[in-house]
């Protein structure tokens, strides 16, 4: 069993870069979390940090990107256990 990401990386990557022209968070609310969204648009994307680190994190592959498919089926099965 595969954890597939749904969210477009090149979309994602698009929304972030409308964080340098004033609409920082874009790419948060893309991924559904609306209140880092909100804190990104009140403040500008930490100053542009937030946003400049987000927009690293996406091109270098790393955050909500990582390679997710890494969990196992005994990883799988050891969360579902959980529950």
């Amino acid at each position: 069993m595969k954890i597939r990401l749904s969210k477009n990386k090149k979309v994602s990557i698009i929304l972030c870069l409308f964080g340098f022209i004033g609409f920082a968070g874009l790419h948060k609310f893309y991924h559904g979390k609306w209140i880092m969204g909100i804190i990104y648009f009140c403040t500008v994307g930490f100053g542009f940090f937030g946003t400049l680190f987000d927009l690293i994190a996406l091109l270098c592959g790393g955050g909500m990107w990582k390679n997710v498919s890494e969990l196992s089926d005994s990883s799988m099965a050891f969360l579902a256990s959980l529950d």
